[in-house]
């Protein structure tokens, strides 16, 4: 008799085989305990869940399956587990909370490189359950988050301190960005965690309700960004410094942050997106953003005219959300999953506000106004730029270099 385990074995399509070609699903569960525990877990659980809705016996699929990610000790085996568990809603409408409590048993196991690597790998697909609505235990995952000390393991302290970040921008959480300052003592990860640290202060001052509460924040940030040392640190400090230069009437320093900024996103486009996507990636207009806060910057300069500091602060905050928006499978209201982009929680009334004024002052200044309205679109830009102007009373407070 073929077993299902020699099938896989000499299985040579990139794809996992439909659930027949392995002879079925009883042919599954009899060879259970050497799929489930060697090579080829994440091939037979991406092959049960494309068939979940017909399966004869789903409890005893969905016991096998979370049984097999709580178990298995090959991490890219638990990572393509996960991958393709956590694109299948019905599955997690059933087991989410059962698979979330098995992730986050593995997370304390991490006294080896091994385990320590499983244990990452593990909480990176709880925060993925809780953040799309799966598991309902906020408060445990937030908590195992926390629970980092500055002698992590790299493979562990490193992709956590990306999930630290991630966390903080949704949850807020002060005990988060605590977490993050105790991995910057880490060697392996101080610079992630000086990143994540600096985009997390970043966040809180995009969420600013006044001009001085965003100084202020952008100020903190940017001594943060200018530590982390990383590529992408840098575009963020550049973002920064083009803030305060029109706050604090340099604005003829632009030109060259305008061509830094350009330069550093032509740079950095394939570590942006890399050759495999993750859930974390940057959306895919990410480069879009910054680029177009690079031309507006330029184009500054060119005209010669000033920008409020908020018009440059809301196309930051843009670019700001477009590379740290996550690719979740959410739950709707009915149970049912939906694949969605969501954004870091911020709302901003203030950068709103400044975007709408800059969208209103394009369009009145553009061939889209009817000719016979020409003159009243003008007189209406020429108010709204001088009440701009009146209203720009930005403090005079400098980002230290």
């Amino acid at each position: 008799m073929v077993t299902v385990t020699a099938i896989l074995d000499s299985w040579t399509s990139p794809t996992s085989p439909d659930l027949q070609a392995l002879g079925g699903e009883s042919a599954v569960y009899d060879d259970a305990d050497v799929l489930f525990s060697g090579p080829h877990l994440a091939a037979v659980i991406t092959t049960l869940l494309s068939r979940w809705q017909q399966l004869e016996d789903p409890d005893r699929a969905g016991e096998l399956i979370v049984d097999g990610v709580s178990k298995t000790t090959r991490l890219l085996e638990l990572q393509d587990s996960l991958d393709a568990i956590l694109e299948r809603p019905a599955f997690l409408e059933s087991y989410g909370l059962r698979l979330s409590s098995a992730l986050l048993g593995r997370v304390p196991q991490r006294d080896s490189d091994n385990r320590a690597a499983l244990a990452a790998a593990s909480l990176g697909g709880a925060l993925r359950l809780e953040l799309g609505g799966w598991a309902g235990q906020r408060l445990a995952v937030a908590a195992a988050l926390q629970a980092v000390s500055e002698s992590e393991n790299e493979l562990f302290a490193v992709p956590v301190a990306r999930l630290l970040g991630i966390a903080y921008e949704m949850w807020r959480f002060p005990e988060l960005k605590a977490a993050i300052s105790r991995l910057e003592l880490a060697p392996a990860a101080a610079e992630d965690a000086r990143h994540e640290k600096a985009i997390a202060s970043l966040a809180d001052a995009l969420g600013a309700e006044t001009r001085d509460a965003l100084l202020t924040g952008l100020e903190t940030a940017h001594g943060l960004f200018a530590r982390a040392g990383r590529e992408d640190s840098a575009v963020f400090r550049i973002g920064i410094e083009a803030v305060t230069a029109f706050a604090t009437g340099g604005s003829a320093a632009v030109g060259p942050l305008a061509e830094d900024l350009t330069a550093r996103v032509r740079k950095r486009a394939l570590g942006y997106f890399g050759m495999n996507p993750t859930w974390t990636s940057p959306r895919f207009d990410a480069e879009h953003e910054w680029v177009r806060l690079s031309w507006l910057l330029a184009g500054a300069q060119r005209s010669g005219e000033g920008i409020a500091p908020e018009t440059i602060a809301a196309q930051l905050f843009k670019a700001y959300v477009a590379s740290r928006t996550l690719n979740l499978t959410m739950r709707s209201s009915q149970g049912r999953g939906i694949s969605a982009l969501v954004e870091p929680a911020i709302e901003s009334e203030l950068l709103h506000d400044a975007e709408m004024r800059r969208t209103v002052l394009a369009f009145l200044g553009s061939s889209a106004v009817a000719e016979e309205d020409r003159t009243a679109a003008d007189r209406l830009r020429a108010t709204l730029i001088s009440g701009k102007k009146k209203s720009m009373n930005w403090s005079t407070r400098a980002t230290r270099s």
